[in-house]
């Protein structure tokens, strides 16, 4: 199931030297609360700042994808 919302903070950081995103999104229709996203480099679209707005798939609570909004 697909959501929109805003970046509002983003942390790169390495784990056994590969590149993943912890992101502070503000979902849209979402009131008062940030959702964490950790997503590994291959899943996100090339850097990412915040103000962003981003589209994210989300499985099982998971979230697989995360796509620039245009």
């Amino acid at each position: 199931m697909a959501k929109h919302g805003t970046v509002r903070v983003v942390k790169p950081y390495e784990l056994h030297g590969v590149l993943y995103y912890q992101l502070a999104v503000a979902v849209d229709g979402e009131r008062d609360a940030l959702r964490d996203i950790r997503i590994c480099h291959d899943s996100i679209y090339d850097r990412p700042v915040a103000g962003d707005d981003i589209e994210f798939d989300i499985v099982l609570s998971v979230v697989t994808e995360v796509r620039k909004r245009t």
